[in-house]
């Protein structure tokens, strides 16, 4: 599997589904210049939620055979998911590519700026202008950790997920990340682990984990969901649905939303505007 090959194939897949104007019931409801394909590229979230949900799916007929064979549940679980990780070029692309983190490290204790502001399928921090922590994600960056210079507070990791990679799955494959509740490193290996598919005979398999992607990317990816998710979700999270001209200039803030109260608590519903993304800072911006 190459490099980036997943993501690359739902880019392939979604851009003859672009024209949601002619193709889908949806398209009243969606602005006009709405793509589906620019839309999942921006917000690679969208599509990802799909593949994790089918591969739950999947895992539960998995862990009922599992059962019938008399297997440890939690041991093949460990033993699969550890498999699964072990393939460090499939855990980067899935860590940057499925789960949405961002690459280079940031400042949690400083606004969320850039790509940590809005990717992340499980992200429940989209609005925060306070703080940063992405959920799933974590704050050191892949390969790119802040230097000490750009970040004199307490709020980075000096630390990169890749330089701690080998020594957290070894720690999780000994079952003793999961009892240090203080390891955050352990909610992103389950961040990635969420797109392994569980085999139901207890033999691990990374090649049919692979299999089992690339089968969705290419074929099952449901464009109309993706719409239907700027419909119902991403406009009123403030996402981005394109990229901006040259024209916008207007950040997006959280004085353009109004505070709704539920019962996960407060939250921002920026829906009465539209936002688009610069390609040059990362930055989302109101659209004129």
């Amino acid at each position: 599997m190459t490099k980036h090959l997943f993501i690359l194939l739902i880019a392939t897949a979604l851009v003859s589904c672009s024209d949601m104007a002619t193709e889908n019931p949806l398209a009243g409801d969606l602005p006009k210049d709405f793509e589906v394909s620019e839309y999942s590229k921006i917000n690679p979230d969208v599509a990802m939620a799909q593949i994790a949900i089918a591969i739950n799916k999947k895992n539960a007929i998995a862990k009922d055979s599992l059962i019938a064979l008399n297997l440890n549940l939690n041991n093949s679980e460990i033993a699969d998911c550890a498999t699964f990780l072990s393939d460090k070029d499939l855990a980067k692309d899935i860590y940057l590519n499925f789960v949405g983190c961002p690459r280079k490290g940031w400042n949690k204790k400083a606004p969320c700026e850039g790509q940590e502001a809005f990717f992340g399928w499980n992200n429940q921090t989209y609005s925060a202008e306070t703080s940063c922590s992405v959920k799933g994600c974590w704050s050191g960056g892949w390969d790119m950790p802040m230097g000490i210079d750009e970040c004199p507070s307490m709020g980075c990791e000096f630390e990169s997920l890749s330089d701690l990679w080998e020594s957290k799955v070894s720690k999780y494959s000994d079952r003793k990340i999961q009892s240090d509740q203080a390891d955050s490193v352990f909610s992103t290996l389950m961040a990635i682990c969420a797109f392994n598919t569980l085999q139901g005979d207890g033999v691990p398999s990374v090649q049919k984990d692979k299999d089992f992607i690339e089968d969705y990317v290419k074929n099952r990816i449901d464009s109309t969901l993706i719409a239907r998710h700027f419909i119902m979700a991403g406009r009123y999270e403030g996402r981005p649905y394109k990229y901006c001209n040259s024209n916008e200039d207007e950040l997006r803030t959280s004085d353009m939303a109004v505070v709704l109260s539920g019962s996960g608590g407060e939250f921002y519903d920026y829906h009465a505007n539209l936002f688009c993304l610069k390609e040059e800072d990362g930055k989302v911006y109101k659209i004129k």
